[in-house]
């Protein structure tokens, strides 16, 4: 039986030396919403990188009754990253990206790829080729999904494919049949992966 890769949260969750105290406070959310967001607070003030990923996202969102506050919203979040966490860093630019701050979205994922984030290199390539920030450069696309697609992601590979199939030469669309066949075998590895620990896995 193969071993579930964790992805980016769980691996800064158990990395955390305070994720026990966040576990707490996150498992009863939904009973004691008030209580718990200013638990939260306390611990993020303790320096836990989760704890201000989750205030962060309840402020900007709104979730858990909690009151919308983009500014301080954003601030947990420019904390969290100051301190190393990509996932805080890839939350706030898909946040920017919905608030049509194409720019700043833009400068965020640039900077995780930098890090080889392979969602951020997906995201970057997909938003190139689709005008998803506002531009369009085939280039640049091709060159972001074929970072991501190096890292193993099934979506860079799948969109990589497509592309050569429609915009390649005779010889690229060949080879694009190939790559989503392969993107094909790793989206079946990673769904029996999952599925083989599903019942291990908590966050």
């Amino acid at each position: 039986m193969g071993t579930a890769k964790m992805n980016n949260y769980e691996i800064e969750f158990k990395r955390d030396p305070l994720n026990r105290e966040v576990a707490l406070e996150l498992d009863d959310l939904n009973n004691n919403r008030r209580q718990c967001i200013n638990g939260l607070e306390a611990l993020a003030e303790k320096g836990s990188v989760i704890a201000m990923i989750a205030v962060g996202d309840a402020l900007l969102t709104g979730r858990y009754g909690t009151q919308i506050d983009e500014e301080r919203g954003i601030e947990y979040f420019k904390k969290a990253k100051q301190m190393g966490s990509i996932e805080a860093a890839y939350r706030l630019a898909r946040y920017l990206e919905a608030k049509k701050d194409y720019a700043q979205a833009e400068l965020e994922l640039r900077a995780l790829c930098e890090q080889n984030f392979s969602p951020a290199a997906y995201l970057l390539g997909h938003a190139f080729y689709t005008n998803r920030l506002g531009k369009t450069d085939k280039t640049l696309a091709i060159r972001y999904l074929e970072k991501a697609a190096k890292e193993g992601h099934y979506h860079a590979m799948r969109w990589l494919a497509l592309i050569k199939w429609r915009h390649g030469s005779p010889i690229q669309k060949i080879s694009s049949i190939y790559t989503f066949i392969v993107s094909l075998w790793v989206l079946f590895r990673q769904i029996r992966v999952s599925k083989s620990s599903d019942s291990l896995r908590k966050w």
